[in-house]
């Protein structure tokens, strides 16, 4: 999708009489651009794509989670590796490979 700026710039030079080859050598865009927006009177549209979302992994450990952290003066890996086998947490590190169940 081209910007309006670059839009207006293809609507310009198609007034001006050049055909979509020098529309697309003066702007350095392929000539099929030129054709779509040439054969468009409107300007292009922004709209957010529209698809899966994904899903927070750690939602449901988000209490847990301030638990230990609010409760610990020290915060390490070695303190939360445990702790976390026992509640099914979810964890993609080299240290833990394996599938953490209770």
């Amino acid at each position: 999708m081209v910007s309006m700026y670059r839009f207006d710039k293809i609507r310009n030079l198609i007034d001006q009489g050049l055909n979509n080859s020098e529309i697309a050598r003066h702007l350095g865009i392929h000539r099929s651009t030129v054709r779509k927006y040439r054969r468009s009177n409107t300007p292009p549209s922004y709209q957010a794509r529209s698809g899966r979302t994904r899903e927070d992994p750690l939602a449901n450990f988000t209490e847990k989670i301030l638990e230990w952290v609010n409760g610990s003066d020290q915060l390490s890996a070695t303190t939360y590796i445990p702790q976390s086998k026992s509640c099914k947490f979810p964890m993609r590190s080299s240290i833990e490979k394996s599938a953490l169940v209770c």
